[in-house]
Formats: structure tokens, C-alpha cells, sequence
């Protein structure tokens, strides 16, 4: 609670929520106050800077009573009303955070849910299925780019598996020498047929 900090401590906590709403009230564009958030990045910042994660701790804590304080301030208070601020949520954390225990829960960082995974996952493809070609290319022109650049076969051997298989030149029949592979039989006839054709 904000009694565990010294009168200035209150005052500097004071003076960095009050200016956070005023900011607000002067940039409508900037995001509505999150008190969630302000905790977690005050505690970031007084533990990153005193190295001590009791202050931070003890910090966070006071925030919810001195937000609160800051609320009594008329213009903070109507700026809060017509952005429906939950106030009684604010009191809630303030009973809530009498346990210092409450704050580190708040603080732990939180694990995505699946849906929240899955949420992200398809929001971050959903462009793609957005995507609109840019009609300006001719489709001639495209698909003679294609025929050109595109993958090309460079032997009609490139279909099939190749396996090379050493054999001793001077020691192998002449039965091994002439096998058809089978996987290859359609080019295999070809060749022979091409052979017998210069023959005659």
C-alpha cells in the first residue's frame, strides 16, 4: 500500500500518474490510461534502475491508492468518466494489493493462451489472403518470363533415379555390359531402337 513509501516517493508516484492522464487529456490520440500496465512498467523501471525488487514490488503496490488520489482531481476524475474508466475495478485492486503476493501475480509475465496464439497466427496471414496480383502485367509477358527463366529439364535422364554403379571394365561380361535398367526401359528402347535404325 502507499504507506510503504516515504512522502516523497508518494509525491514522484503522484506526479508520473497525474501526468500520464494529463497527457491524455491533452492527445486524445494517445491510448486510454491502463492501470495494468502502469503497474507492470513502474515496476520495470524502479527495478531496472535501483536493482532492488522489493522497491519495485512496493512501488506497484502504492499504485492503485495513489491513482486513486490522482482521481480527485476534478478534470482527471470528468476525463476518466467520459472514457469509462472502471472505478470499481480501481477498488477492488486496492483491496486487492494489501497482499504483496496479489502484486507479483499481476506482474508475472502471462503465458498466451492457445486462442490467443491462434488469434495472432491468422491475423498475421490474413494479408495473404488479401493479396490482389497487380493486374498491370500482361499475362503474356509473364508466362514468356516463366518459359524462359523457369526450371528446365537438361536430360531426358532427369526424370528417374540415377545410380551410378562402378564395374571393372576388364572383368564384367559382356551380358552385364548391355543391361536395360528398368526404370529406365522406355529411354533404354529408344537408344536401341535409334541404334538399329543407323544400322540399316
Amino acid at each position: 500500500m502507499a504507506c510503504e513509501l516515504n512522502r516523497e516517493q508518494v509525491l514522484d508516484l503522484f506526479e508520473v500518474i497525474y501526468g500520464e492522464i494529463i497527457d491524455r487529456i491533452n492527445d486524445s490520440n494517445l491510448p486510454t490510461i491502463d492501470v495494468d500496465k502502469l503497474i507492470k512498467e513502474t515496476y520495470d523501471v524502479v527495478k531496472q534502475g535501483s536493482d532492488d525488487q522489493v522497491k519495485a514490488m512496493l512501488y506497484a503496490q502504492a499504485i492503485p491508492d495513489v491513482f486513486y488520489l490522482v482521481t480527485q482531481d476534478g478534470e482527471i476524475n470528468d476525463y476518466l468518466v467520459d472514457n469509462d474508466f472502471d472505478f470499481t475495478s480501481l477498488a477492488k485492486m486496492r483491496k486487492r494489493y494489501a497482499d504483496l503476493s496479489e502484486v507479483g501475480k499481476d506482474i508475472a509475465t502471462k503465458k498466451p493462451s492457445k486462442s490467443e496464439i491462434d488469434s495472432k497466427i491468422k491475423e498475421a496471414n490474413k494479408g495473404k489472403k488479401d493479396f490482389v496480383p497487380n493486374i498491370d502485367v500482361d499475362s503474356d509477358i509473364l508466362w514468356s518470363y516463366n518459359e524462359d527463366n523457369g526450371y528446365k529439364v537438361s536430360s531426358s535422364w532427369t526424370t528417374t533415379i540415377q545410380q551410378a554403379l562402378a564395374k571393372n571394365p576388364e572383368t564384367v561380361s559382356e551380358e552385364d555390359k548391355n543391361i536395360v535398367d528398368p526404370e529406365k526401359i522406355m529411354f533404354g528402347l529408344s537408344l536401341l531402337f535409334i541404334k538399329v535404325r543407323q544400322l540399316h
